[in-house]
């Protein structure tokens, strides 16, 4: 008997000791984590560095900077202009509003001289030629561009005749030049002057002639103003009512010719305009950027 209960103690203990061991087990899997931390997994990229990009005007060329710098400064100027750049050195072109037709004023005096011109290198007129008043042909060819002398001018326009005139200037290929009206573009007058410096219009010793009358003219306060003493300007001015104009070839080590026509202005800021587009381009030739 005493066998007995001894076997039944250690059963009910071992009994007890399970259950123990169970509800132990238990609590411990319900209670819940607070003090979890992921582990730090270090990046598996890298930033890239991108190079800081250049403001737009500096991508620029230098060409492309000086159109701009002059569009910006005729925005700021009284009246409408236009603007031809053509570099003689190496054929670049800089246009801004070139296609507007203006009031040619004196600058086709120019075209008249070349008719002229045209007609002795053919045999047909003579410098020598007296008209009248103990001028000749010759007289009247430098006081019409130097001095900008208008009956001299009116004189040659009947000897040259305005169809003639018109022949010249479409050969040329000044497209929008209507010598009836005395209207063209500062791209007419810049392919003209173009024409003349290459040789294309008239002989060697007529051209001389005729830039010869083209310099240090009666008026050099305009493109001239801004250009070094030392370099020949070669040059037509016009003035008519609200036009001002000047075209010209600038015989820098690198010569250019400048265009510059402007309507709707007065005298005192047409100076001023062209002194100053004059200026900025003078410049650019003297920093000899690319």
């Amino acid at each position: 008997m005493s066998s007995m209960r001894s076997i039944f103690s250690i059963m009910l203990f071992l009994f007890i000791l399970v259950f123990l061991i169970i509800f132990s087990l238990n609590r411990s899997s319900n209670k819940i984590v607070t003090n979890y931390q992921a582990p730090q997994t270090p990046l598996s990229f890298k930033l890239t560095s991108y190079p800081q990009q250049r403001p737009l005007e500096d991508m620029k060329t230098p060409w492309e900077q000086l159109k701009t710098a002059l569009e910006e400064f005729i925005q700021q100027q009284k009246g409408r202009w236009a603007v031809v750049v053509s570099d003689l050195s190496d054929e670049r072109e800089l246009l801004i509003n070139e296609k507007v037709i203006f009031h040619g004023a004196s600058v086709t005096k120019v075209l008249t001289a070349v008719s002229i011109l045209t007609m002795i290198e053919k045999g047909e007129e003579d410098f020598a030629r007296n008209v009248g008043e103990g001028q000749t042909i010759e007289d009247l060819l430098t006081i019409m561009i130097n001095k900008s002398d208008n009956e001299a001018w009116d004189i040659l326009n009947q000897i040259a005749g305005f169809k003639n005139m018109q022949h010249i200037g479409e050969a040329i290929g000044m497209k929008g030049l209507n010598v009836h009206t005395n209207e063209l573009t500062a791209y007419d007058a810049g392919i003209f002057l173009k024409s003349l410096y290459e040789g294309r219009v008239l002989n060697k010793q007529l051209t001389e002639f005729l830039f010869g009358t083209m310099q240090k003219t009666h008026d050099e306060t305009r493109i001239p103003q801004a250009v070094a003493p030392h370099i020949p300007v070669i040059h037509k001015t016009g003035y008519y009512e609200d036009v001002y104009h000047d075209a010209a070839i600038v015989m820098y080590e690198k010569p250019y010719i400048l265009v510059v026509f402007g309507k709707e202005t007065t005298i005192p800021e047409g100076r001023k305009t062209i002194q100053g587009v004059s200026k900025i381009v003078y410049d650019f030739y003297e920093k000899k950027l690319p």
